[in-house]
């Protein structure tokens, strides 16, 4: 991807997720480009607030729009892994705030799906596997191109 191209990043989930709005959007090679909640009254209200026009009420929406580069998930817990890997094998660069999974058996299949298809980061926390997330993070980091700092996920 050329530097002068900024990245199309969707938000998924909107409770916590809101927070990175604001961050995402000073970054200089971000593009809050989309949005998703299931909820449409919240979605339409942050959507407003913050001037994004491309709405989602389901992940599969964000997933099969070309123009989403990267995907950061903020959806409840147990939908993180399930997420994630769809993400992934959507071909898009995969942000997921901590735990990325419930199991490591879903912490696996993540890992898999990582390798076959692009990128996950894993935002700085606590990892269900315990030990601090960046460890965790340099294990499953493995980007096949280049992928800039967004909202201090990449």
């Amino acid at each position: 991807m050329p530097p002068s191209k900024l990245m199309n990043v969707a938000l998924v989930g909107l409770g916590f997720g809101a927070e990175f709005i604001p961050i995402c959007q000073k970054h200089p090679q971000a593009n809050v480009y989309a949005i998703c909640q299931r909820n449409e009254e919240k979605l339409n209200a942050i959507g407003d607030a913050f001037h994004i026009d491309v709405r989602y009420t389901s992940i599969n929406g964000v997933l099969n729009d070309p123009n989403v580069d990267a995907v950061h998930i903020n959806s409840p817990i147990g939908l993180h892994a399930e997420h994630s890997i769809a993400s992934l094998k959507a071909g898009k660069h995969t942000a997921c705030t901590v735990p990325m999974a419930t199991t490591v058996e879903e912490c696996r299949h993540i890992v898999e799906a990582q390798e076959n298809f692009i990128t996950l980061t894993l935002l700085p926390g606590r990892s269900i596997l315990g030990g601090d997330a960046p460890s965790l993070l340099q294990t499953c980091h493995r980007p096949s191109r280049p992928l800039p700092r967004l909202c201090g996920c990449g």
